[in-house]
């Protein structure tokens, strides 16, 4: 693949302020992909995307703004501020292996999922969480404001307090009084995970987490394998070599942690050890995914094994995923009866020992 020359275009203007959303980047990704299998050059499929956006002109103009030499595309939008991680680096993966078009293609489904999830789980989270947070503020006011008056009414009668309410009066007394306290608290503990999350052993601990944990179906495992496996695949179906498309692998995962079991796979093929073993020795990967490669190796056919593998994973990832979504609302709800009975008895409870005692 070509460099394109940032001049041809002759644009100026400053970079927009901020990162594309994922059904913008599904779009542009399309778009491109279009131009690209038409024969039309990156450089011109862009002045062409520009034309028809707006706001994919301002992306344009920022990748062609600065300096005079020539780029690859995955440097330009790299430059641009605008595109993630994963994005850039499977772009570099296309112009790489000149598959580019398929790449763009595959790019735009990813993020047209991602899309379609994120407002899913948005969907199933908004209306659940509200009334919760409703409730939980009508519990505080219950047990703060309400609950006292009905202690004084059962002491004036010589009635002591049910104990449920009593321990809830108490609870919510205190976290009443002490409200700011309670939210410069969390504010605090927040701030703190947040940097400490933003620290090089932060992040690398964070991403080794997420590589190795079983929760939620191993579906980060799912989602790293997905991207090592069709990384592979356009890497060896273009004529690379193992260790060529094993170190595109490790630029394309997006985990650091995993990046560097790849690299660590990579360097023991260069030394003539086994692909399949390194694999297995690196703890990353699932056992499915090395028997596949093993398979591939035996067959001759490793490109077309990986692809089969990222398809399968792909649609694992969707359907886990989906599963999620399908859970989180019966599980709010749940929770949501749970404090709404709470909010009953020990409102009820108190009323009904003064009814009692007053008959």
């Amino acid at each position: 693949m070509s460099k394109m020359d940032k001049t041809a275009l002759g644009i100026r203007t400053s970079k927009p302020s901020k990162p594309l959303t994922p059904s913008q980047m599904a779009w542009f990704a399309y778009e491109l992909a279009s131009m690209l299998k038409a024969g039309i050059s990156p450089s011109e499929g862009l002045v062409m995307i520009s034309n028809e956006d707006p706001y994919f002109a301002g992306i344009v103009q920022s990748i062609t703004s600065e300096g005079n030499g020539k780029l690859h595309l995955y440097e330009a939008l790299s430059q641009s501020g605008v595109f993630p991680r994963h994005f850039v680096t499977m772009v570099k993966l296309g112009e790489t292996t000149g598959t580019l078009d398929r790449v763009m293609e595959s790019l735009a489904d990813y993020y047209e999922k991602q899309d379609y999830f994120s407002k899913e789980i948005k969907s199933a989270l908004t209306y659940p969480l509200v009334l919760i947070l409703m409730v939980a503020t009508v519990i505080l006011i219950v047990s703060w404001k309400v609950l006292p008056i009905f202690e004084e009414i059962l002491a004036s009668l010589g009635v002591t307090m049910p104990g449920v309410a009593r321990v809830l009066m108490i609870a919510g007394c205190f976290v009443g009084r002490n409200i700011i306290w309670f939210l410069l608290g969390l504010a605090v503990v927040a701030l703190f995970a947040w940097l400490y999350a933003s620290t090089p052993g932060g992040k690398e601990r964070t991403m080794r987490r997420k590589a190795q944990s079983s929760r939620y179906g191993r579906l980060f495992q799912k989602i790293y394998t997905q991207r090592v496996a069709t990384a592979l695949s356009y890497a060896l179906g273009s004529g690379l070599s193992m260790a060529g498309a094993l170190a595109m692998a490790a630029e394309t995962v997006g985990n650091d942690y995993v990046s560097e079991r790849i690299e660590t796979c990579r360097a023991a093929v260069e030394q003539g050890e086994d692909l399949v073993e390194a694999l297995a020795v690196s703890g990353v990967f699932p056992e499915r995914f090395v028997n596949a490669v093993r398979i591939g190796l035996k067959t001759g056919d490793l490109p077309g094994m990986t692809m089969k593998v990222a398809e399968l994973y792909e649609e694992d990832v969707d359907r886990t995923l989906q599963d999620m979504i399908s859970a989180i609302e019966p599980t709010l709800v749940a929770v949501l009866s749970v404090l709404i009975g709470i909010v009953l008895v020990t409102v009820m409870l108190p009323l009904a020992r003064i009814m009692t005692t007053m008959g």
